[in-house]
């Protein structure tokens, strides 16, 4: 866009290197930067942010919306809006997730142990640790509940056993949850999208940056974008691999847009 647009503000981007990085977001970084000639800020603070940022998110990297020095350093360069990359986790990682799951149903058990490869040979997990999921997420959820039961986890420790015996909380049954989609592909990611922690997120995030006259904008939460990524065929998904590779992909090869006032 700023080389159809000369006039266009300047872009510059911001990447919070927590320790645990992964190798690729990092090449990631390195390719932008040769590509386009975009200016990169390096925010790399000494101690991991998951230990000493308040927030809801369990994700590190969400964590750079609410840290004091990321905004500080956003607001220095004199950015008005800034692109987040919240939720593309949610719509986008899941998903591969949700196809393990469909294969597995299908009883397609030699494309599963493909795609089980794939996704340990990213460098995230092993293997079994990706079967273990998998499997442990077939358990229906009365089943799970009633495990839970019978070896005493059912009730959170800091509830008092006799105080949750007495009000029936030790045989409380959560409601099965109803699938909105014909598949798991769209519906871990629907899952992920519209659980009320995303609702946490988005409000903690706006309260950190009350102060720092930068504006919001998350891309991947854009609704259209959404019901792009979800009408999209598993098959297609994985064809670039795991990790976000087809959500890559297509981010790149889209068109640019003219500017409007």
């Amino acid at each position: 866009l700023r080389r159809e647009h000369p006039g266009a503000p300047v872009l510059a981007t911001f990447t919070l290197l927590y320790e645990d990085v992964h190798p690729d977001d990092r090449q990631a970084i390195q390719r932008l930067i040769q590509k386009f000639g975009t200016e990169a800020q390096l925010i790399q603070p000494g101690t991991d942010l998951r230990f000493i940022v308040p927030c809801p998110s369990e994700t590190p990297g969400d964590a750079f919306l609410a840290n004091r020095a990321a905004l500080e350093a956003v607001r220095a360069k004199g950015c008005r809006v800034l692109l987040t990359g919240f939720g593309a986790d949610e719509l986008v990682g899941t998903s591969e997730d949700g196809i393990l799951k469909d294969l597995l149903r299908g009883f397609r058990f030699a494309s599963l142990a493909r795609e089980i490869r794939r996704m340990a040979g990213a460098g995230w997990t092993t293997g079994g640790s990706i079967l273990l999921d998998i499997l442990r997420d077939q358990v229906p959820p009365r089943l799970r509940w009633l495990i839970k039961v019978l070896l005493g986890r059912q009730v959170p420790s800091w509830i008092e056993p006799g105080f949750a015996k007495r009000l029936g909380l030790a045989w409380r049954i959560p409601p099965p949850e109803k699938p909105e989609f014909p598949t798991m592909c769209q519906e871990e990611s629907f899952r992920a999208l519209t659980t009320p922690v995303m609702t946490l997120d988005l409000n903690h995030f706006d309260a950190a940056a009350a102060g720092t006259m930068v504006e919001w904008r998350h891309p991947f939460l854009d609704r259209r974008l959404i019901e792009f990524f979800l009408s999209v065929p598993a098959g297609v998904k994985m064809r670039a691999g795991p990790r976000k590779g087809f959500a890559q992909l297509a981010l790149s090869s889209i068109a640019p847009v003219p500017i409007r006032d």
